[in-house]
């Protein structure tokens, strides 16, 4: 689990924890607050996992939307920005999905602001560094927000959660 909001505090994090389903138990693999190049926290952004040692989130919500790249590696247990250009960047937004295939992420819809629900898709290639945006469904039934996906981690994952 990447980010979200903390306990009490209800402040929004960084942090990601595992959670082990045999032991019933969770584990934090990364302590944001101790780490000044942390990505800032954040609730709502999207989520996905490469299959083998990589997670990656964008955009979310902190004080503002964010349109930001971070992968986050099981191996090292630390967060690297995702070198991409600016301009080419999909509007910020939260609540949207996002998904990973053959080497590529798939960012699609959100909420840019209330009552500005998206319909687009944008498809990042991780081995060019290039984000390129499919488009726009023009005649649909309306736009998505929140939608979820389900990710089932491969035996990488599993091996941090040990």
């Amino acid at each position: 689990m990447c980010c979200g909001y903390q306990g009490k505090t209800c402040s929004p994090t960084s942090d990601v924890y595992c959670y082990n389903i045999q032991q019933n138990s969770w584990k934090r693999l990364y302590d944001s607050s101790g780490h000044p190049d942390a990505p800032l926290g954040r609730s709502g952004c999207g989520g996905c996992f490469d299959g083998g040692f990589l997670i990656y989130i964008f955009g979310g919500m902190a004080d503002d939307r964010l349109n930001d790249l971070w992968r986050f590696n099981l191996r090292t247990n630390s967060y690297e920005r995702v070198k991409d250009s600016e301009d080419m960047r999909p509007n910020v937004r939260s609540g949207h999905s996002m998904n990973f295939f053959d080497g590529k992420l798939y960012v699609f819809g959100g909420i840019h602001e209330v009552t500005w629900e998206l319909d687009d898709l944008h498809i990042f290639d991780i081995k060019v560094q290039k984000l390129v945006e499919v488009g726009r469904q023009l005649d649909h039934t309306g736009s998505r927000f929140g939608a979820e996906e389900r990710v089932r981690c491969g035996e990488g994952a599993r091996h941090h959660c040990a």
